[in-house]
């Protein structure tokens, strides 16, 4: 069960980052945002929500009132407007 786990918690976390990767890096290249980008980005998002789940109940503390456990979700909040089309780059233009 445990070696199930780790297995889908590391594949959809190097998933994530390929997507998140591939997402940004064509957005940065082609210097305007475009709807598969967005694409990349939501999947991205749903991989790496489904990796640090799987994560949590590896250690036993899916949704703990632990340092670690508030930590872990508070950067979700901050993609959505990034992944909504906003200019998240904080750059001068």
């Amino acid at each position: 069960m445990h070696s199930r786990t780790l297995i889908i918690a590391i594949s959809f976390i190097l998933l994530a980052l390929v997507l998140y990767t591939v997402g940004v890096w064509a957005e940065r290249i082609q210097r305007k945002l475009k709807w598969w980008h967005t694409v990349f980005f939501w999947t991205g998002f749903t991989a790496d929500t489904i990796g640090t789940t799987a994560m949590s109940i590896l250690s036993g503390s899916l949704f703990a009132t632990t340092f670690h456990g508030i930590t872990e979700y508070r950067h979700r909040p901050d993609v959505v407007p990034c992944n909504l089309g906003h200019d998240c780059s904080n750059q001068e233009k």
